[in-house]
């Protein structure tokens, strides 16, 4: 696969998540308009975001890559340890909301392990030189 189909499909990933997460955040925080607002402005901004960073790495820029590297990797690390304590949460609750947080922030994990191993791949990097 080509970088450029890694970068694309990183990106694709990436909105899948915000679709993911915006619907879960949505019925864990229950169906009012207050929520719908919020997910649906979170969502929207998730987009914006994904959009303009997606065609950065596709512009060949390299300090987006650099940046983004270091960002998978504490968004990561930090993942890890907020879904350890959101389980712990969930654990003393047993509420779906509870829940649902640990399902979208486990998924943010695995999002930026991807992003992770797609930036550093061998051939990404030879895009980006």
């Amino acid at each position: 696969m080509t970088a450029r189909a890694q970068l694309e499909q990183l990106t694709h990933g990436w909105y899948g998540y915000g679709v993911f997460a915006g619907v879960l955040t949505l019925f864990a925080n229950g169906l009012g308009l207050a929520s719908l607002l919020t997910a649906a402005g979170s969502t929207l901004f998730g987009f914006v975001l994904t959009f303009y960073l997606g065609r950065a790495l596709l512009r060949r820029s390299s300090a987006t890559r650099f940046a983004l590297i270091g960002l998978s990797v504490l968004g990561g690390v930090l993942g890890v340890f907020g879904t350890g304590a959101l389980a712990l949460a969930f654990l003393s609750t047993w509420t779906l909301s509870a829940l649902a947080l640990v399902v979208v922030v486990g998924a943010q994990v695995l999002m930026n392990v991807r992003s992770f191993r797609v930036l550093t791949d061998r051939t990404v990097k030879g895009y980006f030189a």
